[in-house]
């Protein structure tokens, strides 16, 4: 068997034309070399140098140097590449979040990832909070962001982010004309439309506020353009709401209302190194917008 040590010691003595050149720039005494080319022979039965001077090659030699100098090339760069992947600069990171998140918080992070990490690769996906979970669990993603459903109950769960919800109008509607944050009981007076954010949230006054709503969307696009038409109000957090920019907005009184956030990770499947390097600068956003 030749291996690829083997070669690069062949590779030595054709560069320098003397094993003992050779024994010197890898370190190795001479014998030790000698006994190296002797072993490859010996495999190969045939030699690899014209008599024994090591200074001119057999056919087999040549041959054998050409497909050495390939080998040893391709061994190094795959040396290379696991290298460059253990220490988190190349890789393929696959991430799963709530289109708010996706929209608000990823970009910047994302951009000052491929600064410093250039030949680092990301797919991310904005999907709703239980695709999300179902991504991950289906190890489709590699970790994700977004609030707890059945479907994130087998994974590791983080706390990321809490913030608390909003109501959003169009120009010109009546909320906009009451001082300081609003009530249930302002926002009970005006036909509320639904969303699927409202139905993760387990609140009796929101709770009650979405039975009675005649519409619900599911689109935030869709949403938005519904509640800017007059058709009715809507509530969201307050990461969703800031993207809403054609809209109005008010804080709540109540403040017990909020959306949690988890970074959500398989239990039994480790990050590569360049998805720990997003994942940490997501935290440190996180802990920087929160401060």
């Amino acid at each position: 068997m030749i291996k690829i040590e083997h070669m690069r010691q062949f590779l030595a003595v054709c560069q320098y034309n003397s094993l003992s050149d050779a024994a010197q720039f890898l370190h190795r005494s001479p014998s030790a070399i000698s006994m190296t080319l002797k072993h490859i022979e010996e495999f190969l039965e045939k030699p690899l140098f014209e008599g024994e001077r090591k200074q001119k090659l057999t056919p087999l030699g040549v041959h054998m140097q050409k497909c050495a100098t390939r080998a040893v090339s391709e061994h190094q760069k795959a040396v290379d590449e696991i290298t460059r992947f253990a220490k988190g600069e190349s890789g393929h990171v696959r991430i799963a979040a709530v289109p708010s998140v996706a929209t608000h918080l990823l970009p910047s992070v994302i951009t000052s990832l491929f600064i410093e990490l250039p030949d680092i690769h990301v797919d991310l996906r904005d999907i709703d909070s239980p695709s999300v979970a179902r991504t991950v669990t289906e190890g489709d993603s590699d970790f994700g962001i977004a609030s707890l459903s059945p479907r994130s109950v087998n994974l590791k769960t983080e706390l990321l982010t809490e913030e608390p919800f909003m109501c959003l109008f169009p120009e010109g509607h009546p909320l906009g004309n009451i001082e300081g944050a609003l009530s249930w009981e302002d926002i009970a007076q005006h036909p509320f439309v639904s969303n699927v954010l409202v139905d993760q949230i387990n609140h009796p006054q929101l709770q009650k506020l979405a039975a009675s709503a005649h519409l619900r969307i599911r689109n935030m696009s869709s949403l938005i353009a519904f509640v800017e038409s007059g058709f009715g109000i809507t509530l969201l957090p307050r990461m969703a709401a800031i993207l809403a920019t054609s809209l109005q907005s008010k804080d709540l009184e109540d403040q017990n209302l909020k959306r949690q956030l988890y970074l959500l990770q398989p239990k039994d499947r480790s990050l590569s190194s360049a998805a720990q390097a997003l994942r940490e600068r997501i935290l440190n956003k996180v802990k920087e917008v929160n401060n």
